[in-house]
């Protein structure tokens, strides 16, 4: 039960969304708990006070603008008319270029940024973020998460390189869907299980939650959901990780991710083609 009351504060007030036919993934509620000055321990569940910001998505005003018609967020991509039904959108055609992977591939993203309007979140204090999707499997390349990021980067994914923490449900090119928490600090590491929603289960809420004032350790949470909010399945503890380097606040925000293979330019095609032409001429004068 104590559990359970994790979620029932910032539930209370929520609303299920209809499906969209467009959306990639649907971002169903967010969630801040920040308790000032205090440890806000797992198993105890946060106090009412702690609540600092609950947006179910039900106002009808789209981001940057939160659930109090304010400006809460800072937005990566088009999130114009994003929000519908208790719902806001991600999909491939709202994401911005961001990269080019390794592979080759062009890296597209979208980005919703909590914009600490309410308050940072401090090292010095336990505090709580978490974000209710509607269950999706990723296609493969793609991706969508709650990231806790350096406080002191821009709102871009060159910004996040230097410290940030994703816990995310992944597709990768080829193999399962993944459940993970990335570290992205310098060097990277990755914890990763199968992604397996129980029967019954139609939303997935992703939570870091750092517990103990002063400490630099946050960890992560993922609870499956059905669609009257009620946990389906045990909490799954998907690892605790260090986030603060150098740095005393951090950034929430909820992203999505896309690989789109590489396309050739206009003037490899061009070549293409002359090098086709050169082979049929030879092969003609060699019949």
């Amino acid at each position: 039960m104590r559990l359970k009351y994790l979620l029932a504060v910032a539930f209370s007030a929520g609303t299920i969304g209809a499906a969209h036919a467009t959306a990639m993934f649907q971002l169903d509620s967010l969630v801040v708990w920040r308790s000032v000055g205090a440890n806000l321990p797992f198993d105890a569940g946060p106090p009412a006070s702690a609540l600092t910001m609950y947006d179910g998505f039900d106002n009808g005003i789209s981001p940057p603008a939160g659930p109090d018609g304010a400006t809460r967020y800072l937005t990566v991509g088009d999130f114009v008319g994003a929000e519908h039904g208790g719902v806001v959108d991600f999909s491939r055609s709202r994401e911005v270029f961001s990269s080019v992977g390794t592979d080759g591939s062009q890296v597209y993203f979208q980005e919703l940024k909590y914009n600490d309007s309410l308050g940072a979140l401090n090292k010095a204090d336990g505090f709580a973020v978490g974000a209710t999707f509607n269950l999706a499997i990723p296609d493969p390349y793609m991706r969508y998460s709650v990231r806790l990021s350096d406080a002191f980067g821009p709102s871009t994914r060159t910004g996040y390189r230097n410290d940030y923490l994703d816990l995310r449900v992944r597709t990768p090119q080829t193999g399962a869907t993944q459940l993970e928490l990335y570290d992205q600090d310098i060097a990277a590491t990755l914890t990763g299980a199968a992604f397996a929603p129980p029967a019954g289960a139609t939303k997935v809420f992703l939570m870091f939650i750092h517990e103990l004032t002063g400490s630099s350790s946050v960890s992560g949470y993922v609870r499956f959901l059905d669609d009257a909010l009620n946990p389906v399945g045990d909490w799954l503890y998907e690892g605790k990780t260090d986030l603060f380097h150098g740095e005393n606040t951090t950034n929430f925000s909820i992203t999505a991710f896309s690989n789109i293979a590489s396309i050739p330019e206009p003037q490899s095609y061009l070549l293409v083609l002359f090098a086709v032409g050169l082979l049929w001429g030879v092969r003609r004068r060699t019949s």
